[in-house]
């Protein structure tokens, strides 16, 4: 018709992304990648969510059921949760000619570097069915275990937090009366007693420099954490075995 269409394709490269378009019968006539931090949203999908989306996927193979549609069923079931988009583009890509390895490959930052290795592996052996069960095992241990240590860092975290806040009220409101008390008499107090003694004056007299240090330590741990290359999937360690 010559009219002019714009919309996205998942590629991983301009290369395939210009195959796939002229597969379809389309002219690509402009491609750009999206920015980093714009476009595409690296979606956290939990433990368990991916473990059962794994295990869906090695069920749609092992029925031999069309793997476009049957991700479009389980797309629908997830209609309005980032793995319901995810799975949505992820079909698109295998309806265009995409391998699996490939297609979940536009959205590593969600399955990790090993979670797709492992699947390319599995994809060139033969093997993606038996692996993709054995994923699906390993990350809902994974998530259980996660779910088991912090239930038990509970109790610990709150006796932890009890004893600095009794530390904290004993350095800012008891330290200072007697080191004062002491020294109206006259009375030399250890190095170590006259450290906590100022630093409880310290916060007593500027606490709202001291929260917002602590306010600042919090924001950058917080976002050390976020920037960090960690998967859901950790695999370091693990024996990733390969069926015959």
């Amino acid at each position: 018709d010559g009219d002019r269409q714009r919309g996205t394709i998942a590629a991983p490269t301009k290369s395939d992304a210009y195959r796939r378009l002229n597969a379809q019968g389309l002219t690509p006539l402009l491609l750009k990648t999206p920015r980093e931090g714009s476009g595409r949203r690296n979606h956290r999908i939990n433990g368990r969510d991916l473990s059962h989306f794994t295990f869906q996927l090695a069920t749609l193979l092992s029925a031999r059921i069309g793997i476009g549609e049957g991700l479009r069923s389980l797309a629908e079931q997830e209609a309005g949760r980032p793995l319901g988009e995810i799975i949505h583009d992820i079909a698109d890509s295998i309806e265009a000619g995409s391998p699996i390895s490939e297609a979940m490959g536009a959205h590593r930052t969600t399955f990790g570097d090993i979670y797709i290795d492992t699947l390319a592996a599995a994809e060139r052996t033969g093997n993606l069915i038996q692996v993709l069960e054995y994923l699906a095992e390993t990350l809902e241990i994974s998530h259980q275990t996660s779910q088991e240590m912090r239930s038990a860092m509970i109790y610990p975290l709150c006796v932890v937090g009890a004893l600095a806040g009794a530390v904290a009220f004993l350095i800012i409101m008891v330290v200072p009366r007697f080191a004062a008390m002491f020294e109206r008499r006259g009375i030399d107090l250890p190095l170590f007693t006259e450290i906590l003694a100022t630093i409880g004056a310290s916060a007593r007299n500027h606490w709202w420099a001291w929260l917002a240090v602590i306010f600042a330590a919090t924001v950058t741990v917080m976002r050390l954490r976020s920037n960090h290359k960690a998967r859901l999937l950790v695999l370091s360690g693990v024996d990733v075995k390969f069926y015959p």
